[in-house]
């Protein structure tokens, strides 16, 4: 028997044969031990900014801006003043201009208020141009004070003691000034107030007032005069006397005086009753206690006959002096008193 062997066949020179079937794989070995880490390489450069670029041209100028400023007169309209290319306003503080930043791009310009003429007599008027000056002058008898130091400063115009000479001419009052007096320049033409607006008060010398050719004066104690009152006068002092006139056609009662009994105490009447019948007059003194009126009558005097009956009473605190004539015919009986009275 012959036996060929593996070498035999490797070393023939005989064609090999065909390949046979590949066998199944067989199974994974185990995985290897991991080598030790080798040494880290060394760091890479930094990125580095590349160099700048050229700068780009130049873009065209914007317009130029320039103002144009100008005075306008408001009652013509005329311009004056102008002022080209302007880049800049100022306001002057010391001015009534105020400007206030309202800030995005914007001021806003306030002019405070002020006077925009000053009238004189109505007519010719000052117009301020600028910062412009009055310059106030005095005038005949006119006296211009400035007192810089008062808050707020003031002008104050004045006019001394002067004679005002008036004359009239239809409705029109012309004078001149002169140095104490107001003097009319004709006789009996002018009057101080009227029926309905009249002057509170009338402040006067010692030397008093003259009437025509009545003469009021006062001497530190009392009131003279240099011709006698007529009725309807009060005396003022320590006794007043009123003396008053009424009239009646009536036979009723009058009463023909009257006072507060609180004022007065003590009395005299001296009255005269008068009519076509004669004239009646006597003397009336009367006291009084509050309550009750004490009166004695005397020196009556009667032409024809009584022309009535006087007395005196309280009522609701009045003393009252009343009258009851006897005038059955109704005719004209004119009272007139005289009531001397001292004070309580």
């Amino acid at each position: 028997m012959t036996t060929t062997t593996l070498t035999d066949i490797l070393s023939s020179d005989l064609p090999p044969g065909p390949q046979g079937p590949q066998g199944p794989q067989g199974p994974q070995g185990p995985q290897g031990v991991d080598g030790p880490q080798g040494p880290q390489g060394p760091s890479g450069v930094s990125d580095v900014p590349g160099p700048q670029g050229p700068q780009g041209p130049q873009g065209p100028s914007g317009p130029i801006f320039t103002l144009t400023v100008q005075e306008v007169y408001n009652s013509n309209n005329q311009v004056a003043n102008t002022v080209s290319n302007i880049n800049k306003i100022q306001f002057d503080i010391e001015s009534a201009f105020n400007t206030i930043d309202q800030t995005s791009g914007t001021v806003r310009v306030l002019a405070s208020s002020t006077f925009r003429y000053w009238e004189v007599d109505n007519t010719l008027k000052l117009t301020a141009l600028g910062n412009d000056t009055i310059n106030f002058k005095s005038g005949n008898n006119v006296v211009i004070e400035a007192n810089a130091q008062t808050v707020p400063q003031s002008i104050r115009f004045s006019v001394p003691n002067v004679d005002l000479k008036v004359a009239k001419s239809g409705d029109t009052l012309t004078g001149t000034l002169n140095t104490a007096n107001v003097l009319p320049t004709s006789d009996n033409v002018f009057s101080l107030g009227t029926n309905t607006n009249r002057y509170k008060r009338l402040l006067v010398g010692s030397d008093g007032i003259q009437i025509g050719s009545a003469n009021i004066s006062f001497d530190g104690d009392s009131i003279n005069s240099n011709v006698p009152f007529a009725s309807n006068v009060a005396y003022v002092g320590p006794s007043i006397t009123v003396s008053n006139t009424v009239t009646t056609t009536s036979d009723s009662e009058v009463i023909v005086d009257s006072f507060p009994s609180s004022e007065f105490i003590t009395v005299k009447y001296v009255i005269q009753a008068k009519s076509v019948e004669g004239i009646h007059s006597t003397e009336l003194f009367c006291m009084h206690d509050g309550m009750v009126v004490y009166t004695t009558e005397y020196a009556v005097l009667i032409t024809h006959y009584v022309l009535g009956v006087f007395s005196v009473v309280i009522e609701n605190g009045m003393c009252k002096l009343k009258f009851f004539p006897d005038n059955d015919n109704n005719n004209l009986i004119t009272i007139t008193y005289l009531r001397q009275a001292l004070s309580s």
